[in-house]
């Protein structure tokens, strides 16, 4: 393997968005962690905000968008770009059409202009088939952090239950699971409730005054510090808003053999999709039918599954960049 590739760059563009950017994040660091090409690779977050009328029509590449690109560009070429979402798409659209050579990796499906990327990761019930696309179950997820050495203490010692309630964006989700939370408060005693970065305040303030408050400890979206990796960790059941399939996914992927519940039914097609197979495999039961849970062999089929998906694809996409490069796989 050449040096010069050794020491190029990955950029990690970054378009605002928590989901996305988590997204990015994770097949970055599982690139990195499997490869002698990038161990040594500078990742250089790139946030930026494009102009409204850009965002509106992402993907697609209006007049008038190379200039706001001249005005962003940073000096240096990266060996590889990694976006996720349709403003991410329209970033690396420009960049591919000023910079032919650059490997450009798109996470989610842009609705359109395939072709112009270099690979594209793409979730399975978007029925989406290319020779360039990489198909994933849910999103990618990336958990792991090494400066972690001691969780936060979440619940109270000797709590039987440990539950962790996850809100997404949809308010009747979030009323669903909240009005279980009250129901059963006696039998489920402490919670922490983790709210999503689109959930309204408004419905968090109706549940606190409903006299709920000193048993629930409620935390804030913080791309995924530490807080929300000690609630992953130490919780032993998990209710989760259909909504949000980048928190589902990763339930799913932190879980170590404890029960998730589904609060709510997804209203898109593609959405109502995923959790169909999530409930036909046995890896989530709805709220509805609590306390009964997977079984022990669902879980463990899918735990296994879900610790492996992100490092697998990321393999698949050195491969094909080593293949579009015409290089040998270092390992």
């Amino acid at each position: 393997m050449s040096s010069s590739i050794t020491k190029q760059q990955i950029w990690l563009l970054d378009d605002g968005r928590l989901g996305h950017l988590r997204q990015s994040q994770a097949m970055v660091s599982a690139i990195c962690a499997h490869t002698e090409t990038f161990k040594a690779a500078n990742v250089k977050q790139h946030s930026f905000e494009i102009p409204a009328i850009h965002r509106l029509l992402a993907p697609r590449i209006l007049p008038g968008a190379d200039a706001y690109l001249n005005q962003w560009l940073p000096d240096s070429l990266p060996a590889m770009i990694v976006g996720a979402g349709r403003r991410c798409a329209w970033m690396s659209r420009l960049l591919r059409r000023r910079f032919p050579e650059v490997f450009t990796v798109q996470i989610l499906n842009p609705g359109c202009h395939h072709k112009q990327f270099s690979l594209l990761i793409v979730p399975e019930h978007d029925d989406c088939d290319a020779g360039n696309v990489l198909r994933m179950r849910g999103s990618l997820t990336d958990l792991s952090n090494p400066l972690d050495k001691d969780d936060e203490k979440l619940w109270p010692d000797g709590q039987h239950i440990r539950l962790a309630a996850l809100l997404a964006g949809k308010d009747q989700q979030n009323r669903m699971l909240l009005k279980q939370i009250e129901q059963r408060k006696l039998q489920i005693g402490h919670v922490v409730l983790s709210k999503g970065p689109r959930t309204a305040s408004r419905t968090l303030q109706e549940f606190a005054t409903g006299g709920l408050a000193a048993d629930v400890t409620i935390i804030k979206p913080d791309k995924g510090g530490k807080t929300y990796r000690s609630m992953l960790r130490q919780a032993n059941q998990f209710w989760v808003a259909a909504d949000s399939i980048n928190q589902l996914s990763e339930v799913l992927s932190a879980r170590q053999g404890q029960s998730i519940w589904v609060a709510g039914s997804a209203r898109s097609k593609r959405k109502r999709k995923w959790l169909k197979g999530l409930l036909e495999r046995q890896e989530i039961r709805l709220l509805r039918d609590y306390p009964t849970a997977s079984s022990a062999h669902s879980i463990q089929q899918s735990q296994s599954f879900w610790q492996n998906q992100t490092s697998q694809i990321a393999r698949e996409v050195l491969s094909r960049y080593l293949q579009h490069h015409d290089l040998n796989i270092d390992g």
